[in-house]
């Protein structure tokens, strides 16, 4: 009996450590010398492209208890992106989020997502569904849309899945579950 409960425990602690592994490969952590709050980043940026030429370079991080998902276009012409501009996520399933932009309009090519971790439990709910509405499910086609311009870029499986590690171990590191 004593063996079998050792082989147990043993693969439990493996698949928690395997996981916390995981995670720690895919963030790294330093502290906002100004605030002295321990933010977080993703190792890896994702990089799509269409057919147009135009490349989408996704940055996800942990910030000041926000989940901060900043999408870059560049190409050949400058990509102007309005204040609320929308941000759609497609799913495998075909159904859809959307979401504001929350950057000023600039022409650099820049858009903002931003998620609350405030851990308060008023809103914890809302902030989960947010990010559930996010992860967990394979997205096929993120699409930025402005008052003059709509471009959209296929994401791959490998890419989707990576999307969703990142911003899943962001959010456990920032509220402190599963980790």
């Amino acid at each position: 009996m004593k063996k079998y409960l050792f082989f147990i425990f043993s693969v439990f602690a493996l698949s928690i450590n395997g996981f916390s592994q995981d995670c720690d490969n895919l963030i790294n952590t330093s502290i906002d010398h100004i605030t002295g709050k321990l933010d977080a980043a993703c190792t890896d940026n994702i990089t799509l492209s269409d057919s147009a030429g135009y490349q989408l370079t996704i940055a996800s991080a942990m910030r000041n208890n926000q989940l901060l998902i900043t999408f870059t276009i560049t190409g050949s012409s400058s990509w102007c992106f309005d204040k609320y501009g929308i941000i759609y996520f497609i799913f495998k399933d075909k159904s859809q989020s959307s979401y504001h932009n929350l950057n000023e309009f600039n022409c650099d090519g820049l858009s903002e997502l931003k998620i609350n971790a405030n851990t308060s439990l008023a809103n914890q709910a809302s902030n989960d569904q947010e990010l559930k509405a996010l992860t967990g499910r394979t997205i096929r086609t993120i699409r930025l849309k402005t008052m003059h311009s709509l471009v959209h870029f296929d994401m791959s499986q490998k890419d989707s899945d990576l999307f969703d590690k990142q911003l899943t171990c962001l959010w456990q590191f920032q509220t402190g579950t599963g980790r």
